[in-house]
């Protein structure tokens, strides 16, 4: 990756009695800040995860916000959770993609120890994304699929599978825009 040069500047900030001036201190140079990449229009599918959310029928106990990070090549999501034993789970996910491999990716962590990974990809306006672990010796692969719907809503499905046997429903949910 080619980095553009950074030349300091220094400068002494001397108050007046009337105004405020900058004196440099040595040579001043241009700077050219560094140029940035171009940007893909692949990203621009990540769009559609920022926002505000929540999940159907927890309302009051899920929140999510998702907004781009600085230069638009990442959505970071932070998610707060209500468990059923009243405290509190945290969660912080970033969505982005890979223009070379025309891919998707997913990174999650949370309060508890949740660490996952996922790669994915867009067919039309869905999203599906896969992953794999280890859970106690054995292979987990689990996928999602996160379908839109009216009103800016979302579908999403997750299953999984354990040393490749067959793939179990792990739920269904309602993921919407907070009104």
């Amino acid at each position: 990756m080619k980095r553009g040069t950074v030349v300091g500047v220094v400068a002494l900030l001397c108050r007046t009695a009337d105004a405020q001036t900058v004196a440099p201190l040595g040579p001043t140079v241009a700077q050219t800040p560094p140029a940035s990449p171009a940007r893909h229009p692949g990203y621009d599918k990540l769009q559609m995860f920022v926002g505000d959310w929540t999940i159907e029928g927890r309302e009051s106990a899920y929140r999510e916000k998702c907004d781009w990070f600085d230069g638009r090549f990442h959505v970071v999501c932070h998610t707060q959770s209500k468990r059923s034993d009243g405290t509190v789970g945290r969660g912080i996910s970033i969505l982005g993609y890979l223009p070379d491999e025309d891919a998707y990716t997913y990174h999650g962590i949370g309060s508890r120890g949740r660490n996952e990974t996922m790669r994915g990809t867009f067919e039309g306006t869905t999203f599906k994304a896969h992953g794999e672990s280890r859970d106690g010796g054995k292979l987990v692969k689990s996928r999602v699929t996160a379908t839109p719907a009216a009103g800016g809503e979302f579908t999403f499905r997750a299953e999984t599978s354990t040393d490749d046997g067959p793939w179990i429903d792990e739920g269904t949910i309602k993921y919407k825009p907070m009104r």
